[in-house]
């Protein structure tokens, strides 16, 4: 479970983050634990939207031009923390991910981290 959620979470955020136009900082919570990340992006017909990531109690949320579309993770899995980086080179803008999902159920207690940085695409 916690595998399935951190590559669909992975790959969510390295999409629309490679098709970002922008980051937006004032409404991003950069280098804090849980982060949160706001994206100028465009949709599939090319129209502006605004994409949103941020922790609700113990799961990841996604929301769409004020709109929300819900958990990124499956119902057995909680996020145990999630850090997002701005990276700015001053030609090239990147996202660091740092992930931490631990199980829901049953007794078990283990945390499993994932990484990811995700370079903007025409910034490099």
């Amino acid at each position: 479970d916690m595998n399935d959620s951190a590559v669909k979470i992975m790959e969510r955020l390295t999409r629309d983050i490679k098709s970002a136009t922008l980051v937006d900082l004032a409404n991003s919570t950069f280098n804090a634990d849980p982060g949160m990340l706001t994206l100028n992006t465009v949709n599939a017909s090319g129209t502006p939207m605004v994409v949103k990531y941020y922790v609700s109690g113990n799961t990841l949320m996604i929301n769409e031009d004020g709109a929300s579309k819900g958990a990124l993770l499956s119902s057995r899995t909680e996020i145990e923390g999630l850090v997002f980086n701005y990276i700015d080179t001053g030609n090239t803008i990147a996202i660091k991910v740092n992930l931490r999902l631990r199980p829901s159920r049953g007794v078990a207690v283990d945390e499993n981290y994932f990484y990811n940085t995700i370079i903007l695409r025409g910034t490099y």
